[in-house]
């Protein structure tokens, strides 16, 4: 296992964001429901879920925070080919058998603040109610600081069986840090092969079976 720190790129450009206040439109309304201009003009949007295709091919994407309460549910093993942002203060909810996997030519970026976190999280408050995020990607830009990631690890996420709120395959290069990963149905973070390089800081792992897996 190689430690080491990792350079992040220019972070991407936005092309799914939030709604405008001018108006409350949102620029996916095809996919989107929206809720009512609240009394201070500011908007927020019911929850949405994302298509499971959305994110397939390489480009660039970010989603941006869309008010309180949960942003996006995600009801598939959804893949990442291109170079996804999650905004701070983004909360996504996953369904049973659902996850993030991030291909070799895609990266996922997660920074959230420590008042403003991002939350991974399942739809059923049970340990083990939905996948977890997969890393197999060698990309410096993959990055979770300052996420909550809650209730993943319930099933093998690939052939090989691996297991794991957080699992990071082949030759994953990221940096995780200031996180709380609790309620996995497994491991915390299942880091379970030589080649991945990754830097670790300040995370919490709690009330899972192990907290993490390591070569």
């Amino acid at each position: 296992m190689k430690i080491k720190l990792l350079i992040l790129s220019a972070a991407a450009v936005t092309l799914l964001v939030g709604c405008k206040k001018e108006g409350c439109t949102d620029p996916l309304a095809d996919n989107y429901s929206e809720k009512a201009k609240e009394d201070d003009g500011s908007c927020t949007y019911a929850s949405s879920t994302l298509d499971c295709s959305m994110f397939n091919e390489e480009g660039t994407y970010t989603l941006a925070d869309r008010g309180d309460g949960v942003d996006y549910v995600v009801n598939c093993k959804m893949f990442i080919g291109g170079d996804l942002t999650i905004e701070p203060g983004v909360t996504i909810e996953f369904t049973s058998e659902a996850g993030l996997e991030v291909g070799e030519s895609g990266s996922l970026k997660a920074v959230g603040t420590a008042d403003n976190p991002i939350t991974f999280t399942g739809v059923d408050k049970n340990a083990g109610s939905w996948l977890g995020i997969l890393y197999n990607s060698p990309d410096v830009k993959n990055e979770l600081t300052h996420c909550t990631i809650d209730y993943a690890g319930g099933d093998a996420f690939n052939s090989n069986g691996d297991v794991g709120a957080v699992v990071l395959w082949a030759q994953t290069k990221i940096k995780i840090s200031n996180c709380t990963i609790r309620y996995s149905g497994e491991y915390g973070i299942n880091a379970s092969y030589n080649d991945s390089e990754f830097e670790f800081n300040s995370n919490t792992i709690s009330s899972c079976s192990a907290p993490m897996l390591i070569n």
